[in-house]
């Protein structure tokens, strides 16, 4: 089975079709906080700037013990030795070597967002929306594409409340993508998260 990722507790903030999707996850230098619950991380050398890649939006994933996985997203880049993240997390001040970030992309164009998805026999899109907060619901559209030709429209849903779906992918396409957008407001936290799931051909 194969996973990739086009949100991860997003929250909506759009009136027109954005389409996301979350990088491969890449190994950072080595980083360290405040050796406290802090949202602040720095570079452990200056030499080695942790964060030149990141971005605001971008996901880290810190083990900050043996199979424990704190899952950050980037809030501020101050430098590219400095950011700040959404949420506190204990960091030693001495520093860790063993976290990863995951570049979150989103954009309006036709070539934003797309996930290949030729070589699976099988193709489901898992929505799951935990809490929508935007006025109006959520609007799902679901696109597909062969070699050369343009998106095609395979689904366009709204979801108003809180709702798991699996979407089961039966057209023909090399690579698909999902755009979200709002109904008319964003007065709280939207948490969105959909992945695309896929059985490669034997």
């Amino acid at each position: 089975m194969i996973e990739r990722v086009f949100y991860q507790n997003y929250d909506l903030d759009s009136l027109s079709y954005k389409y996301g999707k979350l990088f491969e996850r890449i190994q950072g230098n080595p980083i360290k906080g405040t050796g406290a619950a802090s949202v602040s991380l720095y570079s452990v050398s200056d030499l080695y700037p942790a964060f030149g890649p990141v971005l605001v939006g971008d996901y880290l994933y810190i083990y900050t013990a043996e199979n424990t996985v704190a899952k950050r997203r980037v809030a501020t880049k101050v430098s590219n030795d400095e950011i700040t993240v959404d949420t506190v997390v204990t960091v030693p001040l001495a520093g860790l070597a063993s976290w990863y970030f995951a570049q979150f992309r989103i954009g309006t164009a036709d070539t934003d967002g797309w996930h290949p998805c030729q070589y699976d026999a099988e193709k489901e899109i898992h929505i799951d929306i935990a809490t929508v907060a935007a006025a109006g619901g959520v609007d799902v559209l679901i696109q597909g594409q062969g070699f050369g030709t343009l998106p095609a429209t395979i689904l366009s849903k709204n979801y108003a409340a809180a709702e798991a779906e699996i979407i089961p992918i039966m057209e023909p396409c090399a690579s698909l993508r999902v755009g979200l957008k709002g109904g008319s407001g964003f007065a709280g936290t939207d948490d969105i998260s959909i992945t695309y799931q896929g059985t490669p051909r034997r």
